[in-house]
């Protein structure tokens, strides 16, 4: 069913639009180079990459092309700017208004990853969060024929972050199976964090489209980790299920030989599947900062767990403006470098930016970016 309107929406599209066909070759073309660097290519279960693209297709229908879809994300989209707004409220607070407007990115931009950050964690230790991401996950778990380890975390990736999302999952990833490692990582790198979110519609960046975007890149993830890293055939039984037979047994001896890990039975690795078990005789203060990350549902109370996300966003939005900071003084170094080289040899007015529009033309065209747009598109190619 989601292969036949994708194609039939695919059709419609081109017949508007003829130039979008270059957009088709891209994804194409995406899907056979994936396919050459594959694990294994004889394992993909080529079903479940062709829905997972094709629920992009209808995701981008939904939210491009529908007046329903159009109108419900302008308004989440004006929702999440007024929203983020308020964190303005803080950051003219602790450096004045003046010197907010001033200097916009360190003082209202990186700020507003610090807020939404801290209410990320508030509505991870209501359990709100978790309904949400759950009714996601079990929909493409459905749909694509995926674990609902992945299918959890690919939904969770389009509110949280790389580093927030697998602690919803974080009980079943000591036994997840290499492919669903691979999932989860690729999911991670394929959507928008929620602070990075924040700082992105913060410079006027459309949160429309940052929204639909991470919608549409959460099937389209696990359809192309499905080819890089196909399920083995020998893996029977998922994380989830290993952990609910484990949780299910009472003997040692049913214990013994399941969840195992490089020769390691789950008796042996002290069930680790809980991710927050330590032993009897080890005081709390002995636990790992690690641990201590995988057990946000255990804050005492609904400030301590604003506190940590607080702690969490601090540490994102330093990384951040230490990320803009030294890559935009490397940039300039290159330019200037790269300016010199070419001078030597007679050749003015050259610098990264015009040499990346080269190397990235066709790359350009391949996701559908109009030949007219390529001087525009030039300048951001470096990032």
């Amino acid at each position: 069913m989601p292969v036949g309107v994708s194609v039939i929406l695919l059709l419609a599209g081109l017949a508007r639009r003829p130039e979008g066909g270059s957009a088709v070759l891209g994804m194409m073309a995406s899907v056979g180079a994936c396919a050459a660097m594959s694990r294994d290519v004889r394992k993909v279960k080529w079903k479940t990459v062709v829905i997972g693209l094709s629920l992009q297709v209808i995701f981008a229908f939904i939210n491009l092309r529908t007046e329903a879809g159009k109108s419900f994300f302008a308004s989440l989209g004006r929702g999440v700017e007024e929203f983020l707004s308020f964190s303005y409220v803080g950051s003219d607070f602790v450096f004045s208004q003046q010197l907010s407007t001033q200097a916009f990115i360190g003082f209202r931009v990186l700020p507003a990853i610090v807020f939404f950050s801290s209410f990320s964690c508030i509505l991870f230790y209501l359990g709100w969060l978790q309904v949400v991401v759950h009714v996601l996950g079990g929909f493409m778990q459905k749909m694509m024929g995926t674990s609902h380890l992945e299918s959890v975390c690919a939904a969770s990736n389009i509110f949280l972050g790389q580093t927030e999302a697998p602690l919803l999952i974080a009980p079943y990833l000591p036994c997840a199976k290499d492919s669903e490692l691979h999932s989860i990582m690729t999911s991670g790198f394929s959507t928008l964090a929620g602070g990075v979110l924040a700082a992105y519609i913060s410079i006027g960046i459309s949160s429309v489209h940052l929204i639909s975007a991470s919608v549409m890149s959460a099937p389209a993830a696990l359809a192309f980790s499905k080819i890089a890293y196909p399920s083995d055939v020998n893996e029977e039984k998922t994380a989830v299920e290993e952990v609910e037979d484990a949780l299910g047994k009472t003997s040692d001896s049913d214990l013994e030989g399941i969840g195992k890990d490089n020769g390691r039975s789950l008796e042996e690795k002290d069930v680790e599947i809980g991710a927050n078990t330590i032993e009897e005789d080890e005081e709390p203060f002995m636990r790992s900062s690690e641990e201590e990350k995988c057990q946000p549902q255990e804050q005492d109370n609904l400030l301590s767990a604003a506190a940590t996300g607080v702690m969490r966003g601090v540490h994102v939005a330093a990384v951040v403006g230490g990320m803009l900071i030294a890559f935009l003084g490397l940039e300039a170094a290159m330019d200037s470098f790269i300016s010199w080289w070419f001078s030597l040899i007679g050749i003015e007015n050259v610098d990264l930016k015009k040499l990346f529009g080269i190397l990235f033309w066709l790359p350009s065209w391949l996701i559908g970016i109009p030949a007219r747009l390529f001087d525009k598109f030039d300048k951001f190619a470096p990032s």
